[in-house]
């Protein structure tokens, strides 16, 4: 698994657990798109800075995080 799909399934929820929900640290996240390693990084940053406009950034988070293949413009439509 990726470093960064591994964060978003192993170690954010850990961090929310232990310091979001405890109200020990507020958790920040910036979109930083690395075209050159993922071609639809910056697609799939967009698609998550929209559902965060309408209150949806974690759950799309999750999902862009959950399967890294599926980043193509006809996949984040769906």
């Amino acid at each position: 698994m990726p470093v960064r799909g591994r964060h978003a399934k192993q170690t954010l929820p850990q961090i929310e657990r232990e310091y979001v929900e405890t109200a020990k640290a507020l958790y920040v996240m910036r979109h930083l798109p690395l075209e050159s390693i993922h071609p639809d990084a910056f697609r799939a940053a967009a698609a998550a800075e929209c559902a965060g406009d309408q209150g949806k950034y974690w759950q799309v988070h999750q999902k862009l995080f959950g399967n890294q293949q599926a980043l193509s413009a006809t996949d984040l439509a769906r």
